[in-house]
């Protein structure tokens, strides 16, 4: 029912391959595949999603009212090791990973440390969630900006939902790639991530999202994951 009602009109779609081009995704490098979608063939590197949560800095000069926000940052160190597992549980199965986040420094000092790290060089996130923010003195928007940001984050998910494995982090961002994508896909939670989830490759997070992101004790607590095989594509 979800996917006879859900779909990325054909703007999004477009901005989501133009992105993957101009991070060098689209490459042909190593072990470039091909894919059909939308009715076109693409050449794309296999790679993984991770998604790095910095903060509520999208908006600029809105922040957030969370009281939690700054818990809620991803590790830098902690996300590349979870990426580096999948390379060592599967050696020659990804060439790159592709970087989400809001911060550029972030990306920066990501890459700096493993070069396979990849992103767009310009992109402009508009958050699309329900957060409740308060303004810090900004009267008014260029209206230019938020339509490009919008666009633009949902291209940076529709990246997400194309990657061959999705590293999720404590943001409904990388959880909503999740459920687009779909349970049976490649899926790690950060806070999950060690050598059996990885090498287990589907991991299902059937509990409402809000307590994996803002679980009460302040640390994640993850109950009823179930996990299968998964072949990868040769």
């Amino acid at each position: 029912a979800f996917w006879a009602l859900f779909k990325f009109d054909e703007t999004v779609l477009s901005r989501i391959e133009e992105m993957k081009k101009d991070a060098g995704l689209a490459l042909p490098l190593k072990n470039a595949v091909t894919t059909i979608g939308e009715g076109s063939i693409k050449e794309m590197v296999p790679y993984i999603g991770l998604h790095n949560r910095h903060g509520d800095l999208s908006i600029p000069g809105v922040t957030s009212i969370w009281a939690d926000s700054k818990s809620r940052e991803s590790n830098s160190t902690e996300l590349l090791e979870c990426y580096h597992t999948f390379q060592k549980q599967f050696p020659g199965k990804f060439e790159a990973g592709y970087l989400a986040s809001d911060d550029l420094d972030t990306k920066k000092f990501m890459k700096e440390i493993d070069q396979t790290i990849h992103y767009p060089p310009e992109i402009n996130i508009f958050h699309v969630d329900l957060s409740t923010r308060n303004g810090t003195g900004v009267t008014d928007m260029n209206m230019n900006d938020i339509d490009q940001g919008v666009l633009d984050t949902w291209a940076e998910i529709g990246v997400l939902v194309d990657s061959d494995c999705l590293i999720m982090s404590k943001s409904m961002f990388s959880f909503l790639a999740y459920y687009i994508r779909g349970e049976k896909s490649c899926n790690v939670y950060m806070p999950d991530c060690n050598d059996n989830t990885v090498s287990q490759q589907i991991n299902q997070y059937d509990e409402d999202p809000f307590k994996y992101i803002h679980p009460p004790s302040g640390e994640p607590k993850i109950k009823k994951v179930s996990r299968k095989k998964k072949m990868f594509r040769e």
